[in-house]
């Protein structure tokens, strides 16, 4: 096996990271690192049906394999192919297709990660919020239905339920309005959340970018948050994994590979032994729960023992989009995503765009986000 790179210490600074807030200007630096992804038509999933099931953030304790690399989830059993027909109240004329589109490529997809399946949730919240509607409550009652049902198209990604929880909460506070002026909100607030994204991200990458300089890191899976970070401020040396059964992994070293950065690719099983080289285990989330506990691709447990027992501190980058406002033990179980949980006694510290907070923490700074709870209180219902 190749050994780090000169430069990067084998177990240097393996100290604890400490777990002080810093809170930072979301909006700094975003314009040098603000990247459009674009969906077109030829990238779209074909049209099936959504899946019954219960709204809000899930945590799963197994996985399935998928046939091509991508982010995080797996296709095979829960793949739209094999789910049942949705029981709801059906919707009518552009709603139907509109929702019936995205819920099935966001149960499809197997190449993107959750910012981006958030973004595609709330863009089609936007297109339906289009549509002609005779009130403000009549338009909050079909955006509601709309988002239990994108929400439950991947309960594991706590960033689907985050964003279109949040853009339920603002449609919510202003329904006293005419129809016309809460469309144009709702408009608005869609805009806002994907410039929101990218300015979380950029704003991430800023305050890891003291970690980052001269260390050995090891990464899991595919993160967009990480991909950011690592490019801003590139490390002696990346340690990626490969992140079966999906392999995202792969790819992932190959593009950091292409831009410049010193990327060493290893075997999951043989990932946990290379943490006595590094001196920082980076990994991105599906979702932060209240408690601290973190979801995340399968295999991230192990790194995290690992990580302990080496002395190398685990930090998560999670945008608070992804943090959710219930414990994970009161979050309901899954089957076919392919996350796992990792307690927050693992953890060293989480880094948000609202700052840098140790686990026990991140409890305090949901309490302080409204939208999460008020959110995660209209997908429930």
């Amino acid at each position: 096996m190749r050994q780090p790179e000169a430069g990067g210490e084998p177990g240097g600074d393996r100290g604890r990271a400490a777990g002080a807030d810093h809170t930072v200007d979301p909006a700094a630096g975003g314009e040098a690192l603000e990247r459009e992804l674009v969906v077109g038509l030829e990238d779209r999933a074909a049209l099936r049906q959504p899946e019954p099931g219960r709204a809000g953030i899930a945590v799963d304790r197994g996985h399935v394999p998928a046939p091509r690399a991508g982010r995080r989830e797996q296709p095979g059993a829960a793949g739209a192919e094999h789910q049942q027909p949705h029981e709801g109240r059906p919707y009518n004329g552009p709603v139907t297709s509109i929702l019936g589109e995205r819920i099935a490529e966001l149960r499809a997809d197997r190449e993107h990660g959750a910012s981006w399946m958030a973004r595609r949730a709330v863009e089609a919240l936007a297109e339906i919020a289009k549509e002609p509607a005779g009130s403000g409550e009549e338009l909050l009652g079909r955006l509601v239905e709309a988002g239990r049902e994108l929400a439950d198209s991947r309960p594991g990604v706590g960033a689907v339920a985050g964003a279109v929880g949040r853009l339920l909460a603002a449609t919510a506070a202003n329904v006293q309005l005419e129809a016309t002026e809460l469309q144009r909100l709702v408009a608005e607030e869609a805009e806002s959340l994907v410039d929101g994204r990218r300015r979380a991200a950029a704003s991430i990458a800023i305050q890891l970018r003291e970690r980052l300089e001269d260390a050995v890191v090891l990464t899991h899976s595919a993160s967009a948050t990480v991909r950011e970070a690592l490019l801003l401020t590139p490390p002696d040396h990346v340690i990626c994994t490969a992140s079966s059964p999906q392999d995202e992994g792969r790819e992932f070293a190959e593009e950091l590979r292409g831009n410049g950065l010193e990327v060493e690719l290893v075997e999951d099983d043989e990932a946990p032994a290379r943490l006595e080289w590094a001196s920082l285990l980076l990994v991105g989330a599906d979702t932060v729960f209240h408690d601290g506990t973190l979801c995340n691709k399968a295999g991230t447990s192990a790194l995290a023992e690992a990580a302990a027992r080496e002395s190398v501190p685990m930090v998560v980058a999670c945008e608070v989009i992804k943090l959710a406002p219930i414990d994970a033990a009161d979050a309901p179980a899954l089957d076919a995503e392919p996350f796992e949980l990792t307690p927050a006694s693992l953890v060293d510290c989480v880094v948000t765009e609202e700052g840098t907070v140790s686990p026990d923490g991140i409890g305090a700074l949901v309490d302080r986000t409204p939208f999460l709870r008020e959110g995660y209180a209209l997908l429930s219902r």
